[in-house]
């Protein structure tokens, strides 16, 4: 190797402002980043915290009303404050006779205004998620609850383009075979 190329690669001087002009990008955007999905993260749980309260709370009656599922969609809009727009909670009782799954009452709280989500509605025999739906005996319920929560991450810096996230989970009814619907125009 030729003397000034050793001399140059040896060189241990060096400018700290430099140094420090080239680092902070990199820390910034990791710091940044580490706080996007933590935000994120946090915000998922969150929801899917929520979603198991609320159909803790369905599975514990024995008939719900339009009153109840106000109520219910307002604990799972305390439960995700940091929601990015308007959140959707749907319910349905799904039961299971001659050998096929069968809606009881579906109903969705609080539809309007969520881009993308248009398509949101009470679910009927043909629209069941039978990929989630566990095995029941003839004549069994479940109660189905999702729901879906917009997310806009604090910097979209990284990639990250706002989503929804949706949960979904199924319960059984704790005290009564199935959960009535008890009047309203969601059944």
């Amino acid at each position: 190797m030729p003397h000034p190329m050793r001399s140059f690669l040896s060189d241990q001087r060096g400018s700290v402002t430099m140094e420090f002009m080239v680092a902070m990008p990199l820390l910034v955007g990791w710091l940044v980043g580490s706080f996007v999905l933590f935000d994120m993260f946090w915000s998922y749980s969150q929801s899917e915290k929520a979603t198991y309260v609320v159909g803790d709370l369905i599975s514990r009656v024995d008939a719900v009303s339009d009153a109840l599922f106000d109520e219910y969609y307002l604990v799972y809009a305390q439960m995700t404050p940091r929601a990015a727009g308007e959140r959707i909670v749907r319910i349905s009782s799904i039961g299971f006779e001659s050998g096929a799954y069968v809606r009881r009452w579906s109903r969705v709280e609080d539809a309007d205004g969520l881009p993308g989500l248009d398509g949101i509605v009470p679910l009927t025999d043909a629209t069941l998620p039978l990929d989630i739906l566990p095995a029941l005996a003839e004549f069994d319920s479940v109660v189905l609850v999702e729901t879906f929560t917009p997310f806009s991450p604090l910097a979209q810096w990284f990639g990250i383009e706002p989503f929804t996230i949706p949960n979904r989970i199924t319960l059984r009814p704790r005290f009564v075979r199935e959960i009535t619907y008890a009047g309203g125009a969601g059944a």
